[in-house]
Parts: structure tokens; sequence; C-alpha cells
């Protein structure tokens, strides 16, 4: 999820200076601002299918995680609220789908805007009026980006949210369930046996230092009480203790790790889709720039030419996002 420092970072990165002169933009190398975006929509948008897929697994293995969890199962109100998180993911994708074919479409439709003077079979005037007509209708598919991308960012933040919910209810209604008269007794038995015990094992413990030369024949010794235990090493002094052992997995730290690959994966698709509305942005001032110099033919074919290594990759980017396919390279 990008932050607003990191929307600066980023659009900085691609911020468009005053054009230079025409022979400037005649320029092709791969090393120029607009190059460098249309790579980088296209790297964007080929990882999306497998992320869309990865989302899609986790999603029902969140939901098949809830549904085995002791004191939630089906029904429960967190299970109700993930299958609404799924739910609203699904709709919010075939949303960007079809955003992404109705700007493709737009973006089709005007190619023609986008194709130098000189090749355009188009005269003077009907250009400029197309260019006029394009900067009119873009707005709103900008809009539809950067709203999509917001959409991306704001079902991170509720799916990073939810496996807190999910540990502070278990903790919760295990500690209801321990609140109890018996469960006070119990509690106060168990620390009074735990401090009995770590007596025990001190005095143990200092017997066996003072005797050590006794025992050079005994490999281990093992001492238990109550459940607890102590073995100590006879070959090996400062070995006192039992290995730790790992304490048992909460059934709380599955579903956080899933929902931590939900949503490094729904990012992908904000930052792609945050690219969309920054190269839709470039389009307009490249061409409203060359819209100014359409009187002077080869200054705004210049500019244009600089605009179609843009125009092209977002235009195949978004036409294979809409049927589900990777970008062709």
């Amino acid at each position: 999820m990008a932050t607003p420092a990191q929307d600066v970072e980023m659009t900085e990165q691609y911020k468009d200076v005053a054009p230079p002169a025409y022979e400037g933009h005649a320029s092709t190398g791969l090393g120029s601002v607009e190059d460098k975006l249309g790579r980088d929509l296209k790297e964007s948008f080929a990882s999306l299918l497998k992320e869309q897929l990865n989302v899609q697994r986790l999603f029902a293995t969140v939901l098949g995680r809830l549904e085995n969890t002791p004191r939630i199962g089906t029904g429960h109100g967190l299970y109700v609220e993930w299958e609404a998180l799924r739910e609203r993911h699904r709709k919010l994708h075939r949303y960007s789908q079809e955003n992404a074919g109705q700007c493709g479409n737009f973006l089709q439709t005007f190619s023609t805007v986008l194709i130098p003077l000189s090749s355009s079979p188009m005269g003077q005037q009907e250009k400029l009026l197309m260019i006029n007509k394009f900067i009119e209708s873009i707005p709103v598919h900008m809009e539809k980006a950067r709203t999509t991308s917001a959409s991306f960012a704001e079902l991170v933040r509720d799916v990073e949210v939810f496996p807190h919910k999910v540990t502070k209810y278990l903790r919760e209604a295990e500690e209801a369930e321990t609140s109890g008269f018996w469960a006070t007794i119990w509690k106060g038995l168990k620390q009074i046996c735990t401090a009995f015990w770590k007596a025990l094992e001190k005095v143990f413990l200092d017997i066996v230092d003072s005797f050590r030369s006794m025992f050079d024949r005994i490999a281990r010794i093992q001492c238990s009480f109550a459940g607890f235990f102590v073995t100590v090493d006879m070959f090996n002094p400062t070995a006192r203790s039992q290995e730790p052992v790992s304490a048992p997995a909460k059934p709380g730290d599955a579903i956080r790790r899933d929902c931590d690959g939900i949503s490094h994966s729904l990012r992908m698709f904000e930052d792609s889709w945050h690219l969309v509305s920054m190269a839709c942005n470039m389009l307009v001032d490249k061409v409203q720039y060359a819209e100014k110099l359409t009187s002077v033919p080869e200054a705004a074919n210049a500019i244009l030419s600089t605009v179609e290594r843009v125009y092209e990759p977002l235009l195949e980017c978004l036409q294979a996002y809409a049927v589900g396919k990777p970008p062709k390279w």
C-alpha cells in the first residue's frame, strides 16, 4: 500500500519537465522517462495474473481455517466478515477489469490523436478537434484509475486488520472460559506449585554440583514433579535443564500469515493502477502541449512521438488485463 510520501516519490520519478527542443523529442533512447514508464507498466501488469490466483487461493484458505477454528466456525461474525471481504475483492477485481476495458477502448478510439500529424490521414483542423475531445474525455478514465487504486489500498488495510480481530476474539474467549471460580483456584495452585518446583530445582542442582565427581559414570539425571522436569547432563556442567520446547502454534498465526500474503498481492494491483493514473496524466500533459504547437507540425510531431511510447504499452496492458491475460512483450 503506497503511503502519501511514497505516492509523491513515485510521481516525482516520472515528473514531466518542460519539453526540450525538437531534436530532443526525436530521441527514442531506452533511458527516456516515457520508455521507463512503459516498461514499468508491462512489468507490473505481467505479474497480476499470478497475484490474482494467489489472492483467490489465500482467501479460500483463510475461510477454511476460520471454519475449523474452535470457538469460531461457520456462521460466526468473523467468518461472515471474511466472506464479505472475499466477495468485496471479487467485485473490485471485476470492476477493475471493466475499467481497463473501457479505458482501453477509449484509447484505441483516439489512437489517431496520438499519431504524429505527418502520419495521420486526418487534416490539421480535424486533428485539432480530436485532440480537444481527447483532453475533455480522458479525465473520467483518470479518475476511475485513481479510484481503483484507492479501493485496492482500502481493501489491503481491512485485510491487514482482520487477523488482529481474530487474535483478540480468541484471547477474550479463552479468558472468559477460565475466569470462573475453579479457574481462579487452579491458577493459585499452579503458582504455588511453580514456586515450589523452582526452589526444589535449585536445591537439587546445588547437590549435583557438590557431588558431581561421585556421578562420573552416570550420563544424565532427570527428575520430575507435578508435570515439571529438570535434566542434568553429567558430561556438560552447563547443561542443567532440558532443551527449550517451541510454543504450540496458535490458530491466529496461520491466518495472519495468509493475510500478509493477500496484502502483498493486493498492493501489486494498487501500484499497477497507480501507474495507469500516472500514464494517463502524462498523456494529457503531452497532448495538451502538442495542441499548442499544431501550427508547427514538426514540433507537434516530435512531442506526439514520445506519447506513443507510453500509449502503446498502456493500451496493451489495459486490453490484456480486461480479459485476464498478461500483456505481450
